[in-house]
């Protein structure tokens, strides 16, 4: 029967379980369970004890039929019946970096979720209890995913598989896994009970090169991120449209061919003083348009321009309003 632990590679053996007759895929299976949960969870400290309750389980649970009743008969201990183990009188949940595997090694952003084994290990005592695991994602710095439940404590290993939505959120992800947060369990060492992973959702569309959505003066040229991976490789154009209206009722429509890493699109000549939206994609039926990007095409040297074309929504007001008319700011009668 295979152990579970062992002091160290070029350690000896305590003591050997082995059948004097033919094994059975069954028994070889449910019984090393049995023993270690009488080991290991129900804290028997006497080997010979273990090994006699654990068969009294196996009859009682499996039933006294012809196969468990020869592998008790020929399942022997050799060694010293009393020796006893020296087992940790604590708990010790931990994981590592090492601890996340992702099963897909390049997640794009029309997936809907990523899925990662997560394998858990508890290097001290097995309690008859649970414990809790915390799943946090962060994405650009705000939380995009957290989840919290109970799992029944290890009595060394344990997986877990977790899957985390990434449809449609390109980029990095900080992904953080946290055992037992409150502290409910007193632990050998506190200090191994949680880790951070890192993965990066890949771009499958266009992703225009702006830091801001709204808010932005005249452009003489757009940019482009080009996808990081391509759903279908004929594809070799970007479509750019160009209207005065966030539904695009009416648009200027360009095609561009794409370059290597990002590409460029020079704008034609706009009406000036007037706001302009535009969005991109990829010059294939089935692809969707990027969020839409707006711009004031006004020649002003800023980087964040707020004049009075303005979402009311984006504004916190205070004994003041927009006269639409005067195109300005007024003080309200108090």
């Amino acid at each position: 029967m295979s152990c579970l632990f062992a002091a160290s590679t070029d350690g000896q053996a305590i003591a050997y379980l082995g059948n004097s007759s033919w094994g059975y895929v069954s028994t070889s299976v449910n019984y090393p369970r049995l023993f270690y949960q009488q080991l290991l969870l129900d804290s028997l400290p006497v080997i010979s004890e273990v090994h006699y309750l654990a068969k009294l389980q196996l009859l009682g649970q499996y039933g006294s039929g012809d196969v468990n009743r020869v592998f008790n008969y020929c399942n022997i201990l050799f060694g010293d019946p009393l020796i006893g183990f020296k087992r940790p009188p604590k708990p010790n949940f931990s994981i590592t970096s090492s601890s996340f595997n992702m099963l897909n090694n390049f997640p794009t952003d029309i997936d809907d979720s990523l899925q990662i084994k997560l394998e858990l290990i508890n290097f001290g005592k097995a309690l008859n209890d649970s414990v809790l695991i915390t799943i946090k994602d962060t994405y650009l710095g705000s939380q995009s995913y957290f989840r919290e439940f109970q799992i029944p404590i290890p009595l060394y290993k344990k997986n877990i598989y977790l899957s985390i939505p990434i449809y449609g959120i390109v980029g990095e992800h900080q992904l953080e896994v946290i055992i037992d947060k409150n502290n409910f369990f007193d632990e050998i060492y506190e200090d191994d009970n949680s880790a951070n992973f890192s993965f990066i959702v890949y771009s499958t569309s266009v992703r225009p090169i702006e830091s801001e959505r709204f808010y932005n003066s005249a452009r003489s040229d757009f940019k482009f991120l080009n996808p990081v991976f391509l759903t279908n490789a004929n594809v070799s154009s970007i479509k750019v449209a160009i209207a005065e209206n966030t539904d695009f009722t009416s648009f200027l429509e360009a095609d561009i061919t794409m370059d290597t890493l990002f590409t460029g699109y020079k704008l034609p000549s706009l009406q000036s003083d007037k706001r302009y939206w535009w969005r991109a994609k990829l010059n294939l039926s089935q692809a969707n348009w990027s969020e839409p990007y707006s711009f004031f095409n006004e020649n002003v040297d800023y980087n964040w321009y707020f004049n009075n074309s303005f979402n009311y929504s984006d504004v916190q007001v205070e004994n003041v309003a927009f006269d639409s008319s005067a195109n300005g700011w007024k003080l309200n009668r108090i």
